[in-house]
């Protein structure tokens, strides 16, 4: 528990923008020093963390504890376009959240021309801009990187 509140930086007495786990680690490597570590991530997640705090941690250990699935991957696409097309006539709008620009390419590259009529929840202002540069005219951009604010900005509209 003690990393995700250290990358969340809940005790941080610096006011820092969100940063990646990595960024964070050469600020509080000294609250890490003797502690016991689980880092959460995907199983293709990366090693650099974990190898890093080896040796300075007395344990570290990963949970996998999610799965990220490409966009590219998801079934049945002709029946999210028509969900699409009975929203609008409805005068609804359905959202798509796009926490990173890779997600959100893949998003708008696979609903096609349906990608204009969704409204975009970005989790961070550069995936707001992917999303702009690809044509979408209604992105809502989450106040912070996280998923707590990304929430925030969804429940909010």
């Amino acid at each position: 528990c003690f990393l995700a509140y250290w990358i969340a930086g809940s005790e941080s007495s610096s006011a820092k923008p969100l940063m990646g786990a990595e960024a964070l680690l050469d600020e509080w490597i000294e609250q890490a020093r003797d502690k016991r570590i689980v880092l959460i991530q995907n199983p293709e997640g990366k090693t650099t963390l974990r190898d890093r705090l080896q040796g300075i941690a007395s344990d570290v250990r990963t949970v996998s504890a999610y799965e990220q699935i490409p966009v590219s991957n998801w079934q049945d696409i002709d029946s999210i376009k028509a969900k699409i097309e009975s929203a609008i006539r409805q005068n609804q709008r359905l959202a798509v959240s796009a926490t990173s620009s890779n997600i959100a390419k893949n998003a708008w590259n696979l609903l096609g021309s349906h990608a204009k009529l969704v409204r975009w929840f970005a989790i961070s202002e550069a995936v707001a801009q992917v999303l702009k540069q690809l044509g979408a005219t209604d992105v809502v951009v989450s106040q912070a990187a996280s998923y707590e604010s990304l929430c925030q900005a969804i429940t909010g509209h």
